[in-house]
């Protein structure tokens, strides 16, 4: 009878998460201000011209050949497959998050609620009308701890090296293994990145805008003065509201610690699939919350880690800041007693958002954590390591 429920139950939050799906897909209006970069970029491959002359194209040149396929299409057909790709790769990812906490037969029920909670969203739903492919590397952001927590080290550094040569969002992943000494995956992540920026800078034409990248990435945006608020990073959280100075400062404080924390303890905790999708938060969102540029969409790269945090809920502390990092960051607007259209309002959500996700994931793995309760240790887990090669 309970297995029937939950079977019932599962299909119910499934058929809603599609009907979802579909109103995201066809009510989704925009220029594509983000995604015509990309799609230009693709298109000056195809056409042998010089990749960094196309404006706001600041991405690694493996981005432009693998934006071809859409490229080849007009810009309106282009924008019908974006609609599709940015609502239907995250949904993939949440029986993927559901996954790493639960066993198969009960984690797709779990997944379709998670589906609904992310569609629903308004970190989600408020970043679709961009068309930024930060909402496609949900996807490896939770694929990647998988694979390794399965002991797949090279398949997982191979897709996390393919997520780098087109955008590296998960570049401090390559962390995980280098503290659990995994240096076959380490070469392989190096490797793969390496290897296809090659192959883009060989057809991207323009090997000075490739050399000149960095500093084009450190100079490019344009989120200042009227547009400050919608970065959301801890400087220009402190630029648009002198008065938190101090407050940013201890936050920026609490990134380091927290991302500290979690490399400390992954040897302690040991490999698993709930431990290395936890620590996926602080490694995803603290270089852009830490960093230069910081925008609404990474916000969603933070919510695999709060399902891995929330299924310990025997640990008060971190599940307590998981769930108000969710609250944050997926409550609804219309629940919220705050003027939409007020940007100071929202820079200041999703940057607390971001800041809980990533105290949560250094949470997960502190003295609340797995591994030990508060008043009694265990002896750390012995972790099986790959041969040098």
């Amino acid at each position: 009878m309970r297995r029937t429920l939950v079977t019932a139950a599962g299909v119910i939050v499934w058929l809603i998460a599609l009907a979802l799906a579909a109103t995201r897909i066809r009510g989704t209006a925009t220029s594509g201000v983000d995604v015509v970069p990309i799609y230009e970029a693709g298109r000056a491959v195809l056409h042998g011209q010089p990749v960094y002359d196309v404006p706001a194209f600041v991405y690694p040149p493996f981005a432009a050949v693998a934006m071809i396929p859409i490229s080849a299409l007009s810009l309106n057909r282009a924008f019908d497959v974006w609609r599709v790709l940015q609502v239907v790769v995250p949904l993939i990812a949440c029986p993927l998050a559901a996954r790493s906490v639960l066993p198969w037969r009960r984690a797709w029920p779990l997944a379709g609620l998670l589906a609904v909670l992310l569609l629903k969203g308004d970190v989600f739903v408020d970043s679709l009308f961009l068309f930024n492919p930060t909402l496609l590397f949900v996807l490896p952001a939770v694929a990647v701890p998988l694979l390794w927590s399965r002991n797949r080290w090279v398949a997982g550094a191979a897709l996390l090296g393919l997520s780098l040569a087109i955008k590296p969002l998960l570049v401090l992943y390559v962390l995980i293994p280098v503290v659990l000494r995994q240096w076959r995956a380490v070469a392989w992540t190096v490797g793969t990145a390496a290897g296809l920026t090659l192959v883009g800078a060989a057809v991207s034409h323009d090997l000075g805008g490739l050399i000149h990248l960095p500093q084009t990435i450190a100079t490019s945006t344009n989120l200042h003065g009227e547009l400050l608020t919608h970065n959301v990073n801890l400087a220009s959280v402190r630029e648009a509201h002198p008065t938190l100075t101090v407050v940013t400062w201890l936050a920026l404080l609490l990134v380091l610690t927290s991302v500290v924390g979690v490399l400390l303890g992954m040897r302690r905790v040991g490999p698993s699939a709930s431990a290395f999708v936890a620590a996926s938060g602080a490694l995803a969102l603290a270089p852009a919350l830490a960093g230069s540029i910081d925008e609404i969409h990474y916000g969603v790269l933070g919510l695999p880690a709060l399902v891995a945090i929330l299924a310990q809920h025997r640990r008060l502390v971190p599940f307590l800041t998981a769930l108000a990092a969710a609250a944050v960051l997926l409550t609804p607007r219309v629940y919220l007693r705050v003027d939409p259209l007020s940007y100071n309002t929202s820079q200041l959500r999703w940057a607390v958002g971001q800041l809980l996700v990533i105290m949560a994931s250094g949470l997960y793995f502190s003295l609340w954590g797995p591994g030990h309760t508060p008043l009694t240790r265990r002896r750390p887990q012995l972790i099986p390591l790959d041969p040098v090669f």
